[in-house]
Parts: C-alpha cells; sequence; structure tokens
C-alpha cells in the first residue's frame, strides 16, 4: 500500500518541465596547463564543485590540454554524483583572440584530438590556430559541430576588443549567442561591502544591457543585444578564485557573497541543446544572482487512486504549465477536478463535472482518492485529498 510519503516522491519524479540551474560558462581545470594552485586531482576538483552546489560547467582548458582532463575524467566511475560537465577547449587565434570552443557532440577523447588538430591546435598554450579568417573559422566550427563562447570579450584578448570591424557580422553567425562583458561595477573588494539595504524586486537579475557606464561594452551590440545572451564567467584557474567576487545589485546596492563565474539558467533539459537555447529570452533565462524565492502558492501535483489516472502522478511546474494531448485524453477533466478540489465544501464529482462523459465515468467511481499536493511560499507542502462518493439529496418530507 502506498504512503502519502510514496505518492508525493512519485510526483516530484516525474519531469516538471524548466528550473533554474547553476553553473560556471568558463572554467579551467588543474589539467590546463597554468593551474594557480598546488595541483589537485580531477576527483578532488569535481568534489569541490560538488561542495560548492555547481550544477554544470563548461570545461575551458587551452587547447589540447582538454585530452589530459578527458583522459583523466573517464577514470571517474559515477559521473552522475557530480556537476555536468560540458567539453570545450579555449583558444588563440592568430590575432591573439580568445575564443572558447565548446562541443556539441559528447566524442571520443581521440575524436576531440583530431578536430583541434585540425584548427592546429597544439600542447603549447600560448599557440595560435591556423590563419584562418574569423568568419570562416566560425562556418568551420559550424560544420564541426562546436558552438563559440565569447569570453572576457572586450578586454585585452576579447573578441569584440580586437575585431570591432567584423565582430558584429561572426557573433550572429555563430552557432551560440553567448558573450561575457565584464562590469567593472560589479565587483568589489568583499571584505568591505557597502551596507546591504532590502532588496529590489529586480535585484535577481542585474540588466547588464541597460547600464551606460557597463566596461567595454561596445556600441555595436546594442543593435543586435536582443540576439545575444550576456553571461558572467570565472575564467577560474584555482578553486580559491571561484568565491573572490561578490556581486552587487545596481538598482539597491543588495549584495551577495555569490560565487564569481555562477549564473542561474532556467532549462528544461541540463543539456548542450538547452544552453543554445539560452539567447532566446535571455531576460527570464539568465539571472546573475540568486532567483528568490517564488511569492506565490502553487500546486506540485496531483493524484487520482483509481480509474483512467490511475497510477499517474502529475507533477506542475510553478511558474507555466500547458496540458498537451489528444481528444478525450483529459486535459479538460484534470482542470475541472483541480477546480472542484480547491472548493470549500463537499461535493459531488459526477455533478460538478458537466464534461465527465461516459468514457471517464470510471475515473471518478466511488472510493477513488483524490490527493492535490500544495507548496506555499515558506516552502510548507500541504495536501488536500477528497473521497468521490455521491452526495445524495434529501428528500422533503
Amino acid at each position: 500500500m502506498k504512503t502519502l510519503i510514496d505518492i508525493y516522491k512519485r510526483i516530484l519524479e516525474q519531469d516538471g518541465g524548466a528550473k533554474f540551474y547553476q553553473g560556471d560558462f568558463h572554467i579551467h581545470t588543474p589539467m590546463t596547463g597554468d593551474w594557480k594552485e598546488n595541483s589537485i586531482s580531477i576527483l578532488e576538483w569535481l568534489e569541490k564543485l560538488k561542495a560548492l552546489n555547481y550544477d554544470f560547467v563548461i570545461v575551458a582548458d587551452h587547447g589540447l590540454k582538454i585530452t589530459d582532463f578527458i583522459d583523466n575524467y573517464n577514470l571517474i566511475t559515477d559521473k552522475s554524483l557530480y556537476p555536468k560537465i560540458f567539453m570545450g577547449s579555449e583558444i588563440q587565434t592568430k590575432d591573439r583572440i580568445h575564443l572558447h570552443f565548446i562541443f556539441e557532440k559528447l566524442l571520443e577523447r581521440d575524436d576531440y584530438r583530431k578536430i583541434l588538430d585540425g584548427y592546429r591546435v597544439s600542447e603549447d598554450i600560448t599557440s595560435e590556430i591556423d590563419d584562418k579568417a574569423d568568419l570562416e573559422l566560425i562556418n568551420q566550427a559550424k560544420k564541426d559541430k562546436i558552438s563559440i563562447l565569447f569570453p572576457h570579450a572586450s578586454m585585452s584578448k576579447g573578441f569584440v576588443k580586437v575585431n570591432k570591424g567584423h565582430s558584429k557580422e561572426i557573433i550572429l553567425n555563430g552557432n551560440i549567442k553567448l558573450v561575457n562583458l565584464p562590469n567593472k561595477s560589479l565587483e568589489f573588494d568583499h571584505n568591505t561591502p557597502p551596507t546591504p539595504k532590502i532588496p529590489h524586486p529586480d535585484c535577481s537579475l542585474i540588466k547588464l544591457e541597460n547600464r551606460e557606464d557597463n566596461y567595454g561594452y561596445p556600441e555595436f551590440l546594442k543593435e543586435i543585444k536582443k540576439k545575444l545572451a550576456i553571461i558572467k564567467i570565472s575564467d577560474a584557474h584555482s578553486i580559491s578564485e571561484l568565491e573572490r567576487i561578490t556581486t552587487i545589485c545596481l538598482h539597491c546596492n543588495y549584495y551577495n557573497y555569490c560565487f564569481k563565474g555562477i549564473n542561474w539558467v532556467k532549462l528544461g533539459d541540463l543539456t548542450i541543446t538547452g544552453i543554445k537555447q539560452l539567447q532566446y529570452d535571455s531576460k527570464n533565462r539568465i539571472k546573475y544572482l540568486k532567483p528568490s524565492a517564488l511569492k506565490h502558492i502553487y500546486i506540485i501535483g496531483l493524484n487520482i487512486s483509481e480509474g483512467f489516472f490511475k497510477d499517474q502522478y502529475f507533477h506542475f511546474n510553478p511558474w507555466l504549465n500547458i496540458l498537451m494531448g489528444g481528444r478525450g485524453s483529459g486535459k479538460s477533466l484534470i482542470i475541472e477536478i483541480i477546480k472542484c478540489m480547491l472548493k470549500p465544501d463537499p461535493i459531488n464529482f459526477m455533478k460538478e463535472i458537466p464534461l465527465l462523459s461516459h468514457k471517464f465515468a470510471c475515473t471518478l467511481h466511488k472510493d477513488a482518492k483524490i490527493r492535490l499536493f500544495i507548496k506555499d511560499t515558506h516552502e510548507n507542502v500541504w495536501m488536500i485529498e477528497r473521497f468521490v462518493k455521491k452526495i445524495e439529496k434529501k428528500k422533503n418530507s
């Protein structure tokens, strides 16, 4: 016999749609070639990322050093215990511009090396790739299933700093529209933070594109900002660098000791396809500070013990839900059941749900239990339980 805890766990096991993941889009491993701290194993590195609550990172080891990381990463027996790793390699072009290749497919170690060899990437972390024109390089990367992230784009070795003339065209032709633009007004000495204030409602999303004093913010990007996703990166070459920067909300000076390169991104699935979709509606998908707690009560899930929906567990999303199904699949019935469950008085389900057809009569037969799980703004979980019974009207004597 299933307990209420069992039912609730089964509901949570179902895919509830998009949620926020926290991660770093550009991070180096101890194999990168210029690691700044005492050498640690990849297992120790993963353990530290796990302790910092990362959900994912995109590796940016220099050149062919990514193959050294893969050799060590493949020794990890249960990778599901640690943050998800997306493979990448930071390279330097002939113009000494840094680009971050992100591999869209999970390949064997030698396959990564074969692809990078095609760009004349070497073991030397300061070496340059072949003298391809930038647009030609982007087009070749597309064919090789590589997305290109533009790290520290406005710094001395950043893409838009050096390549002003063709940056707009090249960015728009890329597989991925992720650009990192450092903002000096977001960084300060964490030993002397300002006096915190009550957080502004928008402080979970610092709108970098609306700031006139953005550090190195190229004018041409304002024309295409709706097609770009502006992200933070740590570019960390050590574990200690991850916690060095404190962020501050430009609206209200509310500060938060968050990690330097952390972004909270809303995704349905934590995949490279999901990462690429961040460029669409980035305002709602990417947050630079930890998203604030929900300010509304919401329905977590629904379970009906007998009938048509028996052994089905419905897990709802706190932000948006869409019921999809063919004719007669029960979409309207679910909505009507939820309405009935939220009524304060005892009800006769058979009479309250006019949409109930003969096909669904067994769904709400006598002795079926309907359970609706609800979460309040304090993260408390509540359950409404109703038994399906026919309530006979009293006859007037």
